[in-house]
């Protein structure tokens, strides 16, 4: 069975593609840009657990603590302390997530 996972570089084509962009070049530079602002907007404003980035075909990126806790090593079931941290969620769009059914 083949991977059904797309790379960057078959991103680039189909942007490419749909943009009639005349390089891949063009297209690589359109969609790093894209990721680039994603990644800065979410970094500026990765503190604020109230901030989402919306983003309508594609989902909402939000800002999460999850608080310090314990940690257990699964071979040898000695605890370890896990600090606090922050991460990312995305709650994908009603379209993506139909495509499935």
């Amino acid at each position: 069975m083949a991977n059904p996972a797309s790379t960057r570089e078959q991103l680039y084509d189909a942007v490419q593609g749909t943009l009639e962009l005349k390089s891949k070049a063009a297209a690589k530079r359109t969609v790093d840009a894209v990721f680039e602002a994603m990644a800065k907007q979410v970094a500026e404003n990765g503190t604020d657990t109230d901030y989402t980035l919306t983003i309508p075909a594609l989902g909402t990126f939000s800002v999460e603590d999850i608080p310090a806790g314990t940690s257990r090593n699964p071979r040898t079931g000695e605890a370890t302390p896990r600090p606090a941290r922050t991460k990312i969620k995305l709650k994908l769009a009603k379209a993506l997530r139909d495509i499935g059914k």
